[in-house]
């Protein structure tokens, strides 16, 4: 479970719904790049994201939940410049984003394709319903390895129609 704020979902995944337009480019691809800093749980790939939208802050209109599932298709480590020039169609944030991401020099990107957009996102007291009898659930403020029970709990609630 990958944690993302609601003004880089708004661009990256197009959830939630702005007033401003996204840019075609990135809502026309399908593979996505997703930066930040290197360290704690490294995702592995091949592998599957969920993307827990978070819900705080003045700048947070909509309740935190999980919103969507990606394929992760790799993971690179390097610096700003190097990552930044060689994925930056594929992403949202600006070379002083990335920059600013970076620990001891260098920073991580997640390459991600066939993203599902949930057309019932699982919101964060449902979430930590379903993850009661699973071990709990705490927010995720990076990455966050969950069972693949879980996963597959999250996934299919998000998959009932209301």
């Amino acid at each position: 479970m990958v944690p993302i704020q609601q003004v880089f979902s708004a661009d990256l995944l197009g959830v939630p719904q702005t007033m401003l337009p996204r840019q075609d480019a990135l809502g026309l691809s399908r593979e996505h790049v997703y930066y930040r800093s290197p360290g704690g749980i490294t995702p592995q790939a091949p592998g599957r994201l969920l993307w827990y939208m978070s819900g705080t802050g003045r700048d947070a209109p909509h309740a935190a939940a999980v919103i969507a599932s990606s394929q992760l298709d790799a993971v690179v480590i390097g610096t700003p410049a190097e990552l930044h020039s060689r994925f930056r169609h594929l992403g949202v944030w600006d070379y002083k984003q990335v920059e600013q991401a970076a620990r001891n020099g260098l920073v991580q990107a997640l390459l991600f394709t066939n993203t599902e957009i949930f057309h019932t996102p699982v919101r964060r007291s449902r979430l930590r319903q379903l993850a009661e009898p699973r071990g709990g659930f705490r927010i995720p403020y990076q990455p966050l390895r969950i069972s693949n029970e879980l996963f597959a709990a999250i996934y299919q609630e998000s998959q009932a129609t209301s």
